[in-house]
């Protein structure tokens, strides 16, 4: 269709071919009477929808009301010199599948926003009636600020569930296609869009789509047939309830899945904030903690047994010593308290205590143990105190995202302009604690 570049159809002026699908041609096309730019959709002629124009214009104006953010909008939609066409919003971005392509796998956190932000999209269109029918990476595009919009929707539905065995059908579409849909088309509701997303999401965060079949009857009959792999066991850097979420809205019963798109919106923001300890980063930050708690006990330790001894408490030293044995080795919050509790009974300055000038209010923050922050606190330890980097204990207290650590901080009079040495303020949260962890 190279030869309607420069023609004009629906009032728009055709530019550049920018895509081809199993439903069309897409052009980029300047509006002639808006002066935008806009994406002219040319309808493939040999179509059902040819013969059946007045359900074509039915359903495309139905989808043309749709105004949502992740959507992209429909401007006008007919037939003129036998094309049928659809005019729509020019998007400045890429669809997922050649950023799928181009980058092996999406992060697990980028994969998460961009599945809510088509949820969302699936969301306006199910309160519509609308179903989209063929969820898939080339119909997700995302602009440049990783803004998501969602195209093609409710024309799966227009062009007559159109059976997979034909050529014009898109190459990608087996791989997302909910079991009930490959083996009845006209029966599909909203439900099948989710199981086509959970595919989605599974090729974005694993690289490749749940089921890899070498002909698209394989992969088809993979869909109906086999177990709902675990994306957990692809990538590990997935939490369960997340790899479970999945699980669920790839179910191969409809009625097994989430109900609408706002319920598993719901769920999945429910799963990506639990913390479950089969996670790589919570595993690597849970032994972060625990190597703080155990510094944090040794100095303390190390320090009292040195003035108590100094000071001629030798007896105290020792009680000290064999009080804390066992919490040496475990390395508890409580034994931390026990520790801090101790030296200040005996009046030695807890500010005393530090390496690279980390004290034991910075450690008591990064640990997240509110109970020691508040004795520490109480004790009189410094809420200002900077480290060798100039952070602050809220500089920690804001990189963790800690809001009772950060009131009680505050409460005590902690500067939120205070800076570091890189003239970050603490209102920023400027602080890396991972590169002050490896400085230890």
């Amino acid at each position: 269709m190279e030869k309607l570049i420069g023609e004009v159809v629906g009032g728009c002026r055709i530019e550049e071919l920018i895509g081809k699908g199993g439903m069309g041609v897409v052009y980029r096309a300047h509006h002639l009477a808006l002066d935008i730019p806009v994406a002219v959709k040319i309808l493939q002629p040999t179509l059902s929808l040819v013969n059946d124009k007045e359900r074509f214009l039915r359903e495309a104006r139905t989808t043309a009301r749709l105004r949502n953010p992740y959507i992209v909008g429909v401007l006008n939609v007919g037939c003129e010199k036998g094309l049928h066409f659809i005019v729509m919003e020019y998007v400045e971005g890429k669809n997922l599948l050649d950023i799928i392509t181009k980058r092996k796998k999406i992060p697990v956190s980028e994969a998460v926003e961009i599945a809510a932000q088509v949820l969302e999209a699936l969301d306006a269109a199910f309160k519509q009636g609308i179903v989209h029918r063929d969820i898939k990476p080339e119909n997700i595009i995302v602009d440049k600020e990783g803004k998501v919009r969602l195209t093609d929707l409710g024309l799966a539905r227009v062009c007559g569930d159109i059976s997979l065995t034909q050529t014009s059908v898109s190459l990608g579409s087996p791989y997302y296609i909910a079991p009930e849909q490959a083996e009845n088309p006209r029966s599909t509701d909203h439900r099948a869009d989710l199981y086509s997303l959970g595919c989605t999401i599974f090729h974005m965060i694993s690289g490749s789509p749940p089921y890899c079949g070498e002909s698209f009857v394989e992969v088809i009959l993979d869909h109906i047939r086999k177990p709902v792999p675990s994306l957990q066991r692809f990538e590990r850097s997935v939490n369960l309830s997340l790899s479970e979420f999945v699980k669920k809205m790839m179910a191969k019963s409809p009625e097994k899945r989430y109900g609408t798109p706002a319920e598993a919106l719901v769920a999945l923001r429910e799963a990506v904030s639990e913390k479950t300890a089969g996670s790589r980063g919570e595993r690597k930050n849970s032994r972060y903690l625990q190597t703080f708690a155990k510094m944090a006990i040794f100095m303390l330790v190390t320090a009292a047994v040195f003035l108590l001894y100094r000071n001629g408490h030798l007896l105290n030293a020792g009680k000290f010593l064999l009080n804390i044995k066992n919490g040496l080795t475990r390395g508890t919050p409580q034994t931390l308290k026990d520790s801090l509790q101790f030296i200040n009974g005996q009046n030695l300055p807890l500010d005393q205590f530090q390496t690279n000038r980390i004290n034991s209010l910075h450690k008591a923050v990064i640990y997240g143990s509110v109970e020691d922050v508040r004795f520490l606190l109480e004790s009189g330890a410094d809420p200002n105190a900077a480290d060798s980097q100039g952070n602050s204990p809220l500089h920690y207290a804001l990189k963790r995202g800690d809001l009772m650590i950060i009131r009680l901080l505050i409460g005590q009079g902690a500067k939120l302009n205070q800076r570091d040495r890189f003239d970050i303020d603490a209102g920023n949260g400027g602080v890396d604690t991972d590169s002050d962890i490896d400085a230890q």
